[in-house]
C-alpha cells in the first residue's frame, strides 16, 4: 500500500493535468486603484496577499458563499483572492494536500481521513453549519423501509452527497449494504436521473424542492432533520499556507464574515447574486427557497464557529462505516485563532 507522500505524488500528477481542465470561479481580485501612471495601483496590489481557496461549484447557496467577493470584501482585508470550482470536496481535497489552492470550504469527512494518513491540515473556520441536502425518491417510496434493494445516487465515494445519504439510512435504522449506492454525477445529474426514472432516490442540495411535486419527485427527508449533527461547509486551510502567509488567512476568513452578515441582511442582492451565479431569472424559485431556508433555520455562520462536536460525531460515523480506523484527535486539527483575528479584524473596521 503506498504511504500518503507516494499518494500525494501521485495526486501532485493528476493534478497537473486536472488544473488545465478547471474554471476558476472567481478571479483574481480587482486592482486597488492608483494614480494615473498605474504605479499607485501595482503597489497597492502587491499589498495584497494571495490567497487561492476551493469550493464546490455553488448553487443555490452562491447568495451566502459567493457575497465576500461580490461586494469586494477581500480586498478591504487584504487579499488578492482566487477562487477555484471543483465537481466533488474529495477533488478539491486532492487539490489542497498537493498546494495547489490555499484553503478549501467543504464538509470535513475527507479531510478527517487525509489527516489521518498524514496530510498538514487545520480547521480554522466555517461558514454554514448545517447540512442542507434533501433525500429525494420516487413518489412510490412511502419510506425509508422501502428503500431496501433500491438504488441510491450520489457522487463520488467519501463525498457529502454519498456521506449524508448512508447517515440518513443509518438513523432511520436501515442497513447501508440493503441499498445499492451508486455514484450519478454532481446534483442536477442525479435529480434529472431520478426524475428521469433511472435512480429511485438521491441525496442532493435542496434546490429542487420547490420542482419535486410538479416532476413527480417526493421529498422523503431533510438531513437537518434526520442528522442535524452534520456539519456542512467548514473552511480547511493547509498548514504550509497557514505558516507562510497567516494574514492571509485571516484577512479571507474575515471577508467571508463581512460576507456572510451582509448576504443576510440584504435578502434581494443575496437572491440576485446567487441568480447570477446560477444563470436563472431572480423570481426563480429554487434560489428563494434556497436563501430563505438557510436564514430562517439558522444555517448561516457569520462568526465563523468551529463546530467541534459536529466534526467528532462525523468521525465516530466514518469509523462504523469503515472509512476511518481510528479517531484522530479534533483539537489537534483545529486552530480558532485565525478566526479570532478575523472577527477583531471586522470589529475594527465598521
Amino acid at each position: 500500500m503506498l504511504g500518503w507522500r507516494g499518494t500525494k505524488r501521485i495526486w501532485v500528477t493528476g493534478l497537473l493535468v486536472m488544473a488545465l481542465a478547471l474554471t476558476g470561479c472567481g478571479g483574481k481580485a480587482t486592482p486597488a486603484s492608483g494614480g494615473k501612471d498605474g504605479k499607485g495601483e501595482a503597489q497597492n496590489q502587491q499589498e495584497l496577499v494571495k490567497w487561492k481557496h476551493g469550493i464546490v461549484k455553488a448553487r443555490g447557496d452562491a447568495s451566502y458563499q459567493l457575497m465576500a467577493k461580490e461586494k469586494n470584501f477581500f480586498k478591504k482585508h487584504g487579499v488578492n483572492i482566487e477562487y477555484m470550482e471543483f465537481e466533488s470536496d474529495v477533488t478539491m481535497l486532492q487539490a489542497l494536500v498537493a498546494d495547489q489552492i490555499d484553503s478549501m470550504e467543504a464538509n470535513p469527512a475527507s479531510a478527517l481521513t487525509a489527516v489521518q494518513q498524514g496530510a498538514k491540515l487545520k480547521v480554522i473556520g466555517s461558514t454554514l453549519s448545517v447540512n442542507p441536502f434533501v433525500l429525494y425518491v420516487k413518489s412510490n417510496i412511502k419510506s425509508f423501509d422501502d428503500l431496501k434493494g433500491k438504488t441510491v445516487g450520489t457522487s463520488a465515494p467519501g463525498s457529502m452527497p454519498e456521506m449524508s445519504a448512508k447517515a440518513m439510512l443509518k438513523a432511520k435504522g436501515i442497513d447501508v449494504n440493503s441499498v445499492t449506492i451508486v455514484n450519478a454525477g454532481a446534483d442536477a445529474q442525479r435529480y434529472q436521473a431520478l426524475v428521469a426514472g433511472k435512480l429511485d432516490a438521491t441525496a442532493a442540495n435542496s434546490d429542487y424542492v420547490v420542482n419535486a411535486a410538479s416532476d413527480g419527485i417526493k421529498v422523503l427527508a431533510y438531513a437537518s432533520d434526520v442528522i442535524p449533527d452534520y456539519p456542512r461547509f467548514v473552511v480547511i486551510a493547509s498548514e504550509k499556507s497557514l505558516k507562510d502567509r497567516p494574514q492571509g488567512a485571516v484577512g479571507f476568513l474575515a471577508a467571508q464574515s463581512e460576507g456572510l452578515t451582509y448576504a443576510l441582511e440584504h435578502r434581494s442582492e443575496a437572491i440576485a447574486l446567487a441568480a447570477k451565479t446560477m444563470n436563472v431569472p431572480t423570481d426563480n424559485e429554487g434560489i428563494i427557497q434556497v436563501y430563505d431556508e438557510f436564514k430562517n433555520k439558522n444555517f448561516v455562520s457569520p462568526n465563523l464557529e468551529i463546530p467541534v462536536k459536529k466534526i467528532e460525531w462525523l468521525q465516530d460515523l466514518q469509523i462504523e462505516l469503515g472509512r476511518m480506523k481510528g479517531k484522530v484527535d479534533v483539537n489537534s486539527i483545529v486552530d480558532g485563532s485565525f478566526r479570532e483575528q478575523a472577527l477583531k479584524k471586522v470589529s475594527g473596521s465598521k
